[in-house]
């Protein structure tokens, strides 16, 4: 059985920052969990990208620092709102070919795709608001996990979301 590249593209400094980033971190025995309580078709539903998009009048992602320290990445994260477009929104990312995005949204926020289910019934509604944050976090990821995804937490339970679907780039 053939085994999986999955630093083909990286090339091999990267190869080897992410594996020494990963040997280093503790193992995660417990996985952040919530079980699903109402169906599909009544819930409300909100897109979690990790491609740093930002709508063109907030702040966007600080790459100059990243650039500067080569190992950090912006923990911040953005409200999308809904019904965005790409004329409405940046896209800020070291690490991926952000052309595609510029060209289609939905590569990395698949909102179409969403308003496309809830149209048809699939699910109960689309949330007002979408989010998005840096995936490249570097080495130091506590403040993503411990100041970042709280607050992401607390807003979609202001904006009754039910379901969060990741769109990770």
């Amino acid at each position: 059985m053939k085994q999986v590249d999955s630093f083909k593209f990286t090339g091999r400094i990267i190869k080897k920052f992410v594996l020494e980033i990963i040997e280093n971190q503790p193992i995660q025995t417990e996985i952040p969990w919530s079980i699903v309580s109402k169906k599909i078709g009544d819930s409300r539903v909100s897109l979690v990208t990790t491609a740093g998009i930002s709508m063109t009048s907030d702040e966007p992602f600080d790459m100059n620092t990243e650039k500067k320290l080569g190992d950090w990445g912006d923990p911040s994260w953005r409200l999308i709102k809904r019904g965005s477009t790409i004329n409405d929104i940046s896209v800020d990312h070291l690490h991926i070919d952000t052309n595609y995005i510029k060209k289609d949204l939905n590569v990395a926020l698949p909102i179409d795709i969403v308003e496309d289910l809830a149209s048809r019934g699939v699910i109960g509604s689309v949330s007002n608001y979408h989010y998005s944050i840096m995936g490249y976090q570097g080495k130091d990821t506590s403040h993503l996990a411990n100041i970042s995804s709280p607050e992401i937490a607390r807003s979609m339970k202001q904006d009754n979301v039910d379901l969060a679907i990741l769109a990770p780039v």
